[in-house]
């Protein structure tokens, strides 16, 4: 896949998102008492464009796709985890 084609997929969904998150913050169950320790090092939009790409390149397992993202797709998602 293109890099124009994985940055059109990342304008679509952020502009989902940023319409969707509010309602979906009111929806949503009260706090949690624990709170996770790591923080997310993608962003909500670029996890959502991943795996659009995904399903949309056709790769037989994600294992795979993710190999080929970290090879070819590095300068896109900066902050992949290995």
């Amino acid at each position: 896949m293109n890099v124009d084609k994985l940055v059109e997929i990342y304008y679509m969904v952020d502009e989902f998102l940023i319409k969707f998150m509010p309602y979906m913050e009111k929806k949503l169950l009260t706090e949690p008492t624990r709170k996770p320790t790591r923080t997310c090092s993608l962003n909500l939009s670029e996890i959502m464009t991943i795996l659009i790409a995904f399903h949309l390149i056709g790769f037989r397992n994600f294992k795979m796709y993710y190999i080929h993202l970290e090879q070819f797709h590095s300068s896109e998602f900066r902050t992949l985890v290995s």
